[in-house]
């Protein structure tokens, strides 16, 4: 091994030879030394003894470059702190044959092999890797791959420090920088994503793809979570699955959960809750059995259980109302605390902590929606479209039909079956209105009763039948029984009155008027029968028999005949009495 200048000095004939000699020796050897040569040539070869490593001076003379070829072991290529085209291959502590590291971006190795493993094809482009086989965990373009901690043959890890942590657990897949960095021994996991699963130790069979997906879980089981940051609180809660970022995003110890949209059940930390849409029970946080579909349902639920809303923004302002239904465009919107059923578009919009109320209908084509407007009342069912359009603080109402009781704001106790039926009720209670169009004499009245489609009733506590054919009694009587219990009377005293009351009574005949035709009263109130009728003038007995002539809150006047027949009783017994004192004078 030697070294030379190759500059041979003019000496004598010997001397000249000596030191062709050593030109040629350094030649031989490659310039062999510990050291590099004193003098130094453009694309001049030196071996270097001190590193085994053959090296050869570049084109401009300034530097050395190491080149991949050993000099001290057969069949061997050992790349150890080299590099190709300038890019850093292998590291000082590799064994011979074995890349503890490989980044490359043109390497020209085709059809090679290194210590017997395959390196590219016969076919592969300069710069390809076809085939790379590694002993341990490599980079690959600042990328680290393999089985991460622990080496446990059934898991994968790419990315740097994905499963940095981990011992024993199995069956994982991880990817991602510091995906499932904290797991030991949880097994079954699959983790894509920055930071992924990050905190999880011994938690098993969880799935999170997304950054900071599950981030904080770690002992919890059978969780996923779908999306940026989704499920990132969660912590010893099982079974939950998030789809969409920021789902169940403060979820850490709640169970059983499922959010689907974009900050679903943001804050929850309540079990067996459905979230499915754009901030769906984005505000729950302990309410538990919770269903919410569509966008913002249910968004600001707190603490409030066993709710169901479906529709975009169903019970979007429910807090704390329990065993709440809406379903609809919209329904129960403003529920707060009130227990409610709501199934249409709007329905029960305005309730906020009325309790007790069924509202079941459709928005009508005027606009007019099933208890639209209700706020605090309570009890209430309405069912079709506009049914009790208007209420807002009565209670205890019933409303079946389109548009039934739509007027009704504050009445309670108000019954209404049929369409319209008693649409212009506003503030009577205690009212009953069957039959299409059945409807009060004025907005006002109480205790009313119509039945019959299309009838109008005869005021404040009274009965009308609208039939236009006559009414039937099943027993085919012509009369109403009558309670007349002694037990249940007092002050009983004989009543002589009959035949001066009945002499007074004038009967007539007549004819109802038109509607049209009546001035003094509400054209609505005309009785709709034609042709000559016979009967009495109320004016004309109210002179005579004055309790028998009920003025109606209408200010219709009404006629009870039932003392007619009491008179005629007495009538009959005056005359009897006469035709006994005649028969005496004829008969002495």
């Amino acid at each position: 091994m030697s070294q030379h200048d190759y500059i041979i000095s003019n000496d004598t004939g010997a001397n000249v030879r000596s030191d062709l000699n050593n030109a040629l020796g350094a030649i031989a050897t490659v310039n062999s030394g510990a050291t590099e040569p004193t003098t130094t040539y453009a694309y001049q070869l030196w071996m270097d003894t001190a590193n085994n490593v053959l090296k050869m001076r570049n084109s401009a003379n300034s530097a050395w470059y190491t080149l991949p070829i050993s000099p001290v072991a057969n069949n061997t290529v050992d790349i150890n702190g080299g590099t190709i085209d300038g890019v850093t291959i292998g590291g000082a502590s590799a064994g011979a044959g074995t890349f503890s590291s490989l980044t490359a971006t043109t390497a020209d190795i085709n059809g090679g092999t290194i210590d017997g493993a395959t390196i590219g094809g016969s076919s592969a482009a300069a710069g390809t890797f076809t085939t790379v086989t590694s002993t341990s965990d490599s980079e690959f373009n600042g990328v680290d791959v393999g089985r991460g901690a622990g080496s446990v043959a059934t898991n994968t890890a790419v990315g740097a420090s994905a499963l940095a942590a981990n011992t024993t657990g199995s069956q994982g897949a991880y990817f991602g920088w510091r995906s499932g960095y904290s797991n030991n021994t949880g097994n079954n996991n699959a983790a894509f994503g920055d930071v992924s699963l990050y905190s999880n130790t011994t938690g098993s069979a969880n799935t999170a793809l997304g950054r900071q997906a599950l981030y904080s879980n770690t002992t919890a089981d059978n969780n996923t979570a779908v999306g940026y940051t989704a499920g990132y609180s969660n912590t010893t809660g099982t079974a939950n699955t998030a789809l969409g970022r920021a789902s169940l995003y403060t979820n850490s110890t709640g169970s059983y959960n499922t959010a689907t949209g974009y900050n679903a059940l943001y804050y929850t930390t309540g079990n067996n809750n459905v979230a499915n849409g754009y901030f769906a029970l984005f505000a729950n946080n302990s309410g538990s059995s919770n269903t919410a579909i569509g966008v913002s349902a249910l968004q600001s639920n707190t603490t409030a259980s066993n709710n169901t809303a479906v529709g975009y923004q169903a019970l979007y302002s429910n807090t704390t109302g329990e065993a709440v239904t809406a379903v609809g465009h919209l329904a129960a919107y403003s529920n707060t605390s009130g227990r409610v059923t709501a199934i249409g578009g709007g329905t029960l919009y305005a309730n906020t902590t009325g309790y007790n109320n069924v509202g079941v209908g459709i928005g009508t084509n005027t606009g007019k929606v099933t208890l639209r407007y209700n706020t605090t009342g309570t009890s209430n069912t309405a069912l079709g479209a506009g049914a009790m359009f208007s209420n807002t603080t009565g209670n205890n109402n019933v409303a079946i039909g389109l548009e039934a009781l739509v007027s009704n704001t504050t009445a309670s106790g108000n019954t209404a079956v049929g369409y319209g039926a008693g649409d212009n009720t506003t503030t009577g209670t205690y009212n009953t209105y069957i039959g299409w169009g059945a409807r009060g004499s004025a907005a006002t009245n109480n205790y009313e009763a119509v039945i019959g489609s299309n009838g109008t009733g005869a005021g404040t506590n009274t009965f009308k039948a609208n039939p236009t054919g006559g009414s039937f009694q099943g027993n085919n009587s012509s009369s109403w029984s009558t309670t007349s219990d002694m037990r249940m009377k007092k002050n009983i005293v004989d009543n002589n009155d009959g035949l001066e009351k009945i002499t007074s009574i004038q009967v007539r005949n007549f004819e109802y008027r038109l509607p049209e035709e009546i001035t003094e009263l509400p054209p609505e109130l005309a009785i709709n029968k034609q042709g000559i009728q016979l009967g009495v003038i109320a004016q004309e007995i109210q002179q005579v028999c004055p309790q028998m002539v009920k003025e109606q809150s209408t200010g219709v006047l009404s006629v009870d005949t039932d003392n007619i027949v009491w008179y005629l009783i007495n009538a009959v017994k005056q005359l009897s009495a006469e035709v006994d004192s005649l028969k005496a004078q004829l008969n002495p």
